[in-house]
């Protein structure tokens, strides 16, 4: 979500999209104070990044808790296992030649597939 410097709305908003996914989602910044300029200040907040945002904070943090039961049991099953709760595709897909390469989309447990948009300003992808 841009920890080393302010990112822009959309990099923002991507981030909270993919980072719902993620074993621990957070969003951190390596300051939260003023710099010389105020239009440079590093406040994570998604408010700060325009009403889109709000909407996209919110809808992927809902989405985020409605999937605690999910995530709980992934987790237990790591400690247990010591299987990795975010995996590669291949992980899963072992005699799957084509998931060798593929670095743009992972595993959220051993049922999600996570594929986020990752060009810059695409809303969309295969």
């Amino acid at each position: 979500g841009g920890f080393a410097g302010r990112p822009s709305p959309e990099l923002f908003k991507r981030w909270i999209e993919l980072g719902a996914f993620i074993p621990y989602f957070r969003n951190h910044t390596d300051t939260h104070r003023k710099s010389d300029q105020e239009i440079d200040m590093r406040n994570q907040h998604p408010w700060t990044f325009g009403e889109e945002a709000v909407e996209i904070s919110k809808k992927y943090i809902e989405l985020r808790y409605r999937l605690m039961p999910y995530l709980y049991n992934e987790f237990e099953e790591s400690a247990k296992t010591g299987k990795p709760i975010q995996q590669p595709l291949v992980y899963h897909f072992q005699n799957d030649s084509d998931t060798r390469d593929i670095t743009d989309q992972f595993m959220f447990g051993d049922n999600i597939m996570i594929a986020p948009v990752v060009e810059q300003g695409a809303t969309s992808r295969e």
